[in-house]
């Protein structure tokens, strides 16, 4: 992954809800985790699918779904196209000289029936909850914005690829970009209001959540000691007894409260590897060992030597997955009838062939926060 700019399209919608953020995090090393990691290693894996048709090694079966149904996806949009991934991009202000730079996942270019050039734009999401739709997604914008301004385009059609969204939530969503103007001066007025010595600090999760300043940010701070405070001082009463608009608030400050504890834990964890093994009373203990089989054929027929164990016997001890399932069927359909078939359509072909064999089950739904941090 290339270096981010302060101002590039991830950063956009933290840019414009809190102004002071920028200032704040400017010179802070880009954070780590287990989730990051991750989304690196599958964006590495999608483009070299995308580009070489390879699934590199190392890949879980879950995660080689992942990136069957992403590429899928991505595919299916860039028909006719040749796929550009992992493509730096810049915006420009509107005197020609550099707003932001960001890349782009996936970029796709072609000419409309006018002769005028049109292009897609694709972001891969790996998270499981849903994100905003490209229409309301400020990183998508941000993106369309510096495609046009890069391929100069007439219209970019943003794409957002999420294959782990919620069963019944859309996996792939899109909107077309075609206001350049609007966008060219919303994205000056964000980075104008960012500039200001005192721009302003406004917490919020939305805003807070990946922002490198969060330990050292004040504002950040004052939030999530609340509730710290209140369990430390044992001054809260039953939580069945709160009102809803206090219940409601104490949960969003608690959210802060929550993520300060997490990176403790990580930084505890850190030291305590460091140390030998403990730190500050805390003993480091042994992590759980994960076993798993990738080859699910040769284990049938090693297994086989051992036990006289038949197939249907083994299947009962394996799992479908149906994302690659529907991946590969895909592709079946499509060199068998020599063009390609929507991934709603396969959907629609595998739900209906397999009927009752599929079932349904839906975990409990993730809170999304549509109020506002009271004082």
């Amino acid at each position: 992954m290339s270096e981010h700019h302060e101002m590039g399209p991830s950063a956009q919608h933290r840019r414009r809800k809190c102004p002071g953020s920028r200032n704040m995090e400017l010179g802070m090393p880009d954070k780590t985790s287990s989730d990051a990691a991750e989304g690196t290693m599958l964006h590495t894996a999608c483009e070299a699918k995308l580009l070489y048709g390879d699934m590199p090694p190392g890949l879980t079966q879950e995660q080689q779904s992942v990136v069957h149904v992403a590429v899928e996806f991505a595919k299916h949009h860039l028909e006719g196209m040749t796929p550009l991934a992992e493509r730096r991009v810049v915006a420009l202000h509107s005197d020609g000289s550099p707003l932001f730079f960001g890349t782009a996942d996936v970029i796709g270019v072609t000419l409309n029936a006018n002769d005028e050039s049109w292009g897609i734009v694709a972001d891969y999401k790996f998270g499981r909850d849903p994100v905003d739709a490209p229409v309301d997604n400020d990183q998508m914008a941000a993106l369309a914005l510096a495609c046009h301004d890069t391929f100069g385009l007439a219209a970019v059609k943003a794409l957002i690829i999420q294959p782990r969204a919620p069963w019944g939530e859309e996996r792939c969503r899109e909107y077309t970009f075609t206001d350049w103007g609007a966008l060219r001066r919303h994205f000056m007025n964000v980075d104008a209001a960012c500039r200001e010595p005192d721009a302003p600090l406004v917490p919020g999760w939305s805003q807070c959540h990946y922002c490198k300043a969060f330990e050292v940010c004040p504002a950040a701070k004052n939030v999530r000691e609340a509730p710290i405070l209140q369990v430390m001082n044992k001054s809260l009463p039953a939580v069945c007894d709160l009102p809803d608009d206090v219940l409601a608030n104490f949960y969003r400050r608690w959210k802060f409260a929550e993520k300060y504890a997490n990176e403790v834990k990580q930084e505890l964890k850190g030291r305590a590897e460091s140390n030998g093994g403990t730190c500050g009373g805390w003993e480091l203990g042994k992590g759980a060992e994960e076993r798993k089989v990738e080859d699910i054929i040769g284990a049938r027929e090693r297994i086989g030597g051992v036990a006289p164990i038949t197939s249907q016997e083994f299947m009962a001890c394996a799992s479908l997955s149906l994302p690659k399932l529907e991946a590969m069927v895909k592709t079946l359909l499509d060199v068998s009838s020599k063009q390609k078939t929507s991934m709603a359509k396969v959907k629609e072909l595998v739900a209906e062939c397999l009927g009752d064999l599929i079932t349904y089950t839906r975990k409990d739904g993730s809170l999304k926060d549509k109020g506002v941090l009271a004082p």
